[in-house]
């Protein structure tokens, strides 16, 4: 980490280093979106996809529409989680 340069790192950050897939760099942007309740089109921003590409080159970003549908259906198969555990 960076801490020995004076910057902020959350120690959760370092804690794990995941190798780049698609499909988990996916559902990070959809997981980031529910959580911050970021809009679905920040994937359309410059900047971010400027972000992305210096960190790994060529990476295709989904559409808002794609993001939109995947909370959609995460929040569908959690819910059925939700609702069975809660069942007496």
């Amino acid at each position: 980490c960076d801490s020995s340069l004076g910057l902020y790192v959350p120690p959760e950050a370092c804690d794990t280093v995941l190798p780049y897939s698609k499909a988990m760099h996916w559902t990070l942007i959809v997981l980031r979106c529910a959580r911050y309740n970021q809009p679905f089109n920040f994937v359309k921003d410059r900047f971010y996809a400027l972000e992305v590409n210096m960190l790994c080159p060529g990476t295709s970003l989904p559409s808002p529409d794609t993001v939109s549908n995947d909370i959609k259906s995460l929040y569908q198969g959690l819910s059925i989680q939700v609702c069975n555990y809660f069942k007496v």
